[in-house]
């Protein structure tokens, strides 16, 4: 399922990904969030005669809502979800089927993820996370990328909602979290996909964004965390959380933090209010060239703090 908006400049190269793998036994659904540009011609021309491509458009709602509506016509017993400016290396699917085969217990694989760094194909990090992981999931803060993981068809329909399409730019976070909580995961532990960052319509740019995608993970998944991790976790991604907003100056956002920090601990918000006012007082013009070393202090701050917390 390749859900899709104004990247007809990229879908290509990632539909093509997808052909030329050595399993075979798969169909794809290109679901366009309302596209405006020429994607739709595109995908006529090219390919109105292969019979395993389906294309359907639909008014524009969002990834996630993309993705659930392509959901809506797969036929497989295992969905993947490849975004339409990344692309999966031409074993990602005989691999991915040979996993599962090897536990039925599984009703998720993911893979190493690629990037491109000076030309040179490298693991994006180390992923590690395998089995049943719902707790460490929560504790490490993700998973993978929707584009380096598949599922059952089965456990993707015992979700209750699919994708949430209120989630915002942490729905990749989101699913995972849903996944490993009613799943057990598996590993590839080898770079099957590569994550594109040409397609110039990348929501990852926008940092307000993040910052309250990242709160409202962290509020949808707070007693999860506080119950199977502890008080510390959480405090620690609500830390997280209250540092992005401290570097775009957003009030709004550092005032959600502190109130979800308070809950847990009256001393991290007694010294956090300080911090902020340091920042935001009237001599805040003063402070600005030194900004980025109060945020790294209070980093240093937390990780001291964080292990005396219990």
């Amino acid at each position: 399922i390749i859900p899709t908006y104004n990247r007809a400049h990229t879908i290509l190269r990632t539909i093509n990904s997808v052909l030329n793998q050595t399993y075979k036994n798969y169909e794809i659904i290109i679901s366009d969030d309302g596209s405006t540009d020429n994607t739709k011609q595109i995908i006529q021309e090219k390919f109105s005669g292969y019979p395993n491509i389906k294309y359907v458009y639909h008014d524009n709602r969002g990834a996630c809502h993309a993705r659930n509506y392509g959901a809506t016509f797969a036929n497989g017993e295992y969905l993947y979800f490849l975004d339409s400016d990344d692309e999966c290396l031409p074993d990602f699917l005989m691999k991915m089927y040979q996993k599962y085969l090897s536990d039925p217990e599984l009703g998720a694989v993911y893979c190493q993820t690629g990037i491109y760094k000076n030309k040179k194909l490298v693991a994006a990090r180390n992923d590690h996370l395998e089995g049943n992981i719902y707790a460490q999931a929560l504790e490490q803060g993700y998973i993978t990328s929707p584009s380096f993981i598949t599922m059952k068809a089965e456990c993707f329909k015992n979700l209750s909602e699919g994708w949430d399409e209120n989630c915002g730019p942490s729905d990749d976070d989101d699913i995972c979290f849903k996944l490993a909580k009613n799943s057990k995961i598996g590993l590839i532990n080898e770079i099957l996909g590569i994550y594109n960052t040409d397609s110039g319509n990348n929501a990852m740019l926008n940092k307000k964004k993040i910052a309250y995608g990242w709160l409202q993970l962290w509020n949808k998944y707070a007693d999860d965390t506080f119950n199977l991790c502890g008080r510390e976790i959480i405090i620690k991604h609500y830390l997280e959380c209250l540092t992005r907003f401290l570097k775009i100056n957003d009030n709004d956002g550092v005032k959600q933090c502190k109130i979800k920090i308070r809950k847990y601990s009256e001393s991290y918000f007694q010294y956090l209010s300080t911090v902020q006012s340091l920042i935001y007082s009237r001599r805040a013009k003063q402070f600005k060239k030194i900004r980025s070393k109060i945020i790294l202090e209070t980093k240093k701050f937390i990780k001291f703090k964080i292990l005396r917390l219990k």
